[in-house]
């Protein structure tokens, strides 16, 4: 079949199926005689699928088309018979739209947007059917929710609600890419309205799962006016924007937007302007390695923080050296904590320390704070690899100094980020020495980090509390065997998982660590 055959023959099943009043699924079982191969037929209607002659006279059959129908399909030869990969993404999409049938609380979706995408996520990059799951509920919700709003009447303008019921209308028939192209027509003819629809083309792209497209769209309306500093300088604020954004909510999409800035900005960067791209580059492959089990993010990150350490002259521009120094030592630190180095993780206390030398001459205390954070980060590392006390000691006494430049009134997320690290680096002290008292004050400190690390404004850094907490009453547990520990551990770290399944598989296999962990000490009891 032609693309065009192909095309003319999925709009003949659908138009007589809708005629005859009958469900994909009731299609599905008259023509294939399987109920669950619904998702086969949206692809057929979608033209999508180069059918062979037996499979052409099923839905002819089936729907009891004109003869004419067939033989316009039967144009060039035969298809090829379907490989083992296109056989398991047909069982996949078919999981997945059974699931997203069989889950009370997923989005409204219709058939044809459910099939699409379901193929689009089956046939994708995630690790599993279930991470696929997950991206397939976050681009329903999406579409859901600008379905939604085309129906407030009144709440942003006939002509905009217009616009948004037909977007609608489009991605309900699995017409997403002329969905996203009947937007960008109506951004140049409604620019009254173009901040809202501006920001239903950010949320058409998260449904189609294209934040490099996001990124070429925000970078696009920077354009629009002069931008302070230039063009680089604000897609390097707009790329902090969304990291930000990624790492306090644990947005996978909103971290690869951010990421795609970063190449947008590495590509064009010259002169000075690349030591700070590759730095911003490194920054967002560190963040999306939180996230990773794979190994992939960390090795660029850390190529990219090298690079910008040597194009950066540590004479004439001390404080930008010290800042990528301290990036660097960062991803060392990660590499080597995951690796068990003590080797990687001297080298990234040495790489915090040069660069806190240099702050303590150059900056001020407001420059600095950040540094002496990570130089605990790395002794707490290094500590907790080699069992030191000593180094364990010296993490909470950089930690409490770091601690005491932070304004909490002022900086309250970064106030509770360093007073976790602190709270982690008492809890690996306390278990290492027996200290009860480390793991009082521990938790302590996590009970400070609650008050401000809240589900519903920062989910990924309220999840982290509840996976240290967990930990440290494990802990607790291992100095003071009292069973109700265990079952707050349990509880709180079934909690923090159900934050990190949505994307973040490095933290989800921390939690079935730790669950394993909890297993092991009840069975023990």
């Amino acid at each position: 079949m032609t693309t065009e055959a192909m095309r003319q023959f999925g709009l003949a099943v659908r138009t007589r199926r809708l005629a005859e009043e009958m469900s994909m699924t009731e299609l599905a079982e008259r023509a294939l005689g399987n109920p669950d191969r619904k998702g086969y037929v949206g692809q057929v209607e979608a033209g999508k699928r180069n059918l062979s002659p037996e499979t052409i006279d099923k839905f002819v059959q089936a729907l009891n088309l004109p003869i004419e129908v067939a033989n316009a399909a039967l144009i060039g030869p035969p298809p090829e018979p379907p490989d083992a990969h296109e056989e398991k993404i047909d069982r996949d999409a078919e999981r997945l739209i059974r699931s997203v049938r069989k889950d009370p609380n997923a989005p409204n979706a219709a058939e044809a947007l459910l099939i699409a995408l379901a193929y689009d996520f089956a046939g994708g990059s995630h690790r599993d059917v279930h991470d696929a799951y997950v991206a397939l509920r976050t681009a329903l919700q999406a579409a859901d929710d600008m379905r939604k709003r085309g129906l407030l009447v009144g709440n942003t303008g006939g002509q905009v609600e217009a616009v948004l019921a037909e977007v609608a209308r489009l991605n309900d028939a699995g017409s997403r890419e002329e969905a996203a192209d009947f937007l960008d027509q109506e951004m140049a003819r409604l620019d009254q309205q173009r901040d809202t629809l501006f920001q239903q083309q950010l949320a058409q792209d998260r449904i189609r799962n294209r934040p490099d497209l996001a990124a070429a769209r925000l970078i696009k309306d920077l354009r629009r006016e002069a931008q302070p500093g230039g063009l680089f300088q604000a897609v390097y604020r707009l790329c902090r924007d969304w990291q930000d954004r990624g790492d306090n909510t644990g947005d996978l999409f909103a971290l690869h937007v951010a990421l795609e800035l970063a190449k947008a900005n590495q590509r064009r960067a010259n002169g000075g302007n690349e030591a700070w791209a590759l730095s911003t580059l490194g920054g967002c492959h560190r963040s999306l390695a939180e996230r990773s089990i794979k190994p992939g993010h960390l090795k660029v990150a850390r190529n990219a923080c090298e690079a910008a350490v040597r194009k950066t002259s540590k004479q004439k521009d001390p404080l930008n050296w010290a800042a990528r120094n301290s990036s660097l030592g960062l991803v060392l630190q990660e590499i080597g904590e995951r690796d068990a180095d003590p080797k990687l993780l001297q080298a990234a206390l040495a790489a915090q320390q040069d660069a806190l030398d240099i702050q303590r001459v150059h900056g001020g205390p407001d420059n600095w704070k950040e540094i002496q954070n990570n130089l605990g980060i790395a002794w707490l590392s290094l500590g907790e690899v080699t069992r030191d006390p000593s180094s364990l000691k010296e993490a909470v006494a950089h930690l409490s100094e770091a601690l005491s430049l932070v304004d909490r009134d002022a900086n309250a997320i970064s106030w509770s980020i360093t007073q976790s690290n602190l709270a982690l680096a008492r809890r690996w002290l306390g278990a290492i020495t027996k200290g009860l008292d480390q793991l009082t004050q521990a938790r302590a400190c996590y009970a400070d980090c609650q008050e401000i690390r809240k589900r519903d404004k920062v989910p990924f850094l309220w999840a982290q509390t509840q996976w240290n907490i967990a930990d440290l009453e494990l802990a607790r547990f291992a100095l003071e065997p009292d069973p109700t520990l265990l079952t707050e551990a349990r509880s709180r770290v079934l909690e923090a998982r159900e934050v990190f399944v949505d994307g973040s598989d490095y933290q989800t296999q921390r939690c079935d660590d730790l669950l394993a962990q909890i297993d092991a000490a009840e069975a023990a009891q």
